[in-house]
């Protein structure tokens, strides 16, 4: 077999494929052979008609027809090997070249290739700060306030250590030109009002409790506040917001002290208010660092993924347009609604809506194939016994195990093994996440057997063989 190749746009290649016309020959008659057990041939038993009657009977075209479909059937894995290529995915016959010789022109998808960074140089500063005493105080003055006990008032205006009930609406006087000015629109809010409960971190802002003060019920008020301390990153940082609001109820509350007692109170593992205290800067931490490093990991990968560039063929973004699609009729679906008539009310095409959505799709599909690569180049992999104890706490903890015990055993294992594969995907990425954020804050620290290859894999990514060292010209070879 003679081969040609050229690669073509959107990372596919071309392959010209010519083959020895004794090959046709001998496909021609495994084609009359089929044909005649399916056929009655006059004066023959099916199948034993001779090939020149087979022939005559049928006509040399359509036999050539079967003994091309079959014919290539043959060559097509040959031809994968011989132009040492890995497809993405089901190849196309885009042209029948000639029949003496047989010659046929392929297109075929190649599999995504991935230029990879040296991603171990990518390093950011890991600034994460503990909880402080701040903080730490403003969370167990929440406890307080959650635990008071109130009393209904009617006959006075708000005073200091009232728990008062609004409704409230929230409206930004200058929003940018793609910002809904409206935040929320009659809330009800419930703020005790103290100046020693005072933070930053009240809603919907420190120093708002001392307007409520001298108000009565059903009074109402409009109020503007402008957020100027505030991070850069927020939404409302220099905006004025307008706030109206109607005092619905009044009571007098009496918030319990911070004392051991109390912590016993919230929780009976605690049996002094330190105990109460160090449990909530552990959770205000753990809750502060997983945000800190979404955001971190987002960084390090956005400077990854920037510098490793990618190709990949079209149908890899049809397969995830047909996933997004997917998801979003399963979305559609729940609110009750066709979704074709989703599309009408949002006066949308499918055609419309993936080109909107194409830079999203475009940007996650990078994302997913650079991830995929540098996990393969960290070696990274689940044990047996570690998927086996998530997946049994997993089923337990969400009541699934007693669920799926009374299924039947077809159904109950089908489930079993979606859980099981879920499970060990999120297991994999997790610790992919937690190696990225490690090897760019340098804190990540190798084995001693593992240490030589490991460095090896960081500093420089294994390349392989790529569409672009397939010559564009011609590759022959003879076979």
């Amino acid at each position: 077999m003679k081969i040609e190749t050229q690669l073509k746009e959107k990372h596919r290649i071309n392959i010209v494929a010519e083959v020895e016309q004794d090959l046709l020959e001998r496909h021609k008659r495994i084609a009359v052979r089929s044909i005649s057990k399916q056929t009655k041939i006059p004066g023959f038993r099916p199948g034993k008609a001779p090939y020149s009657v087979l022939l005559r009977h049928f006509g040399e075209e359509a036999i050539i027809e079967e003994a091309l479909e079959s014919l290539v059937n043959e060559i097509y894995p040959k031809l994968i090997d011989e132009a040492d290529i890995k497809p993405y995915g089901p190849g196309s016959l885009d042209e029948i070249i000639s029949k003496q010789p047989p010659k046929f022109s392929f297109t075929i998808p190649l599999m995504p290739e991935v230029d990879l960074c040296v991603y171990g140089d990518v390093k950011i500063d890991y600034a994460f700060e503990e909880a402080s005493d701040d903080e730490i105080q403003q969370v167990l003055m929440n406890l307080q306030v959650q635990q008071a006990v109130t009393e209904s008032v009617e006959d006075r205006a708000v005073e200091t250590g009232d728990m008062v009930q609004l409704t409230l609406s929230e409206t930004i006087l200058n929003p940018e030109e793609d910002q809904t000015a409206e935040i929320s629109k009659d809330r009800t809010e419930t703020i005790y009002v103290n100046a020693d409960f005072d933070h930053k971190d009240v809603m919907p802002y420190q120093g708002f409790m001392s307007e409520l003060i001298g108000l009565n019920i059903d009074d109402e008020k409009i109020i503007t506040h402008r957020y100027s301390d505030l991070e850069k990153e927020n939404d409302l940082f220099e905006k004025d917001v307008e706030f109206s609001f109607k005092v619905n109820a009044i009571s007098k509350a009496e918030v319990p002290e911070a004392t051991d007692e109390f912590a016993q109170s919230i929780n009976t593992e605690f049996e002094t208010l330190e105990e109460l205290k160090t449990s909530i800067k552990e959770q205000v931490e753990t809750y502060r660092k997983q945000q800190y490093e979404e955001g971190y990991l987002t960084e390090v990968l956005d400077e990854i993924v920037e510098n490793s560039p990618v190709k990949y063929p079209e149908e890899l973004f049809d397969s995830e347009v047909e996933a997004y699609f997917e998801q979003l009729k399963q979305s559609v679906s729940k609110q009750g609604m066709e979704f074709d008539a989703y599309l009408k009310v949002n006066k949308q095409t499918r055609e419309e809506i993936i080109e909107e959505q194409r830079e999203n799709i475009e940007t996650r599909i990078h994302r997913v194939l650079v991830l995929e690569e540098i996990a393969r180049h960290e070696n990274i992999t689940v044990e047996p016994e570690e998927l086996q104890a998530r997946v049994a706490e997993t089923t337990m903890r969400s009541g699934l195990y007693s669920y799926l015990s009374q299924l039947p055993k077809q159904k109950s294992d089908a489930i079993a093994q979606r859980i099981t594969m879920d499970t060990a995907n999120q297991l994999l990425n997790d610790k992919l996440m937690k190696r990225i954020v490690a090897l760019a804050s340098g804190q990540y620290e190798e084995s001693d057997d593992a240490q030589e290859e490991e460095s090896e894999l960081i500093e420089k990514p294994v390349k392989e063989e790529t569409s672009e060292e397939i010559t564009e010209q011609e590759a022959s070879s003879e076979e």
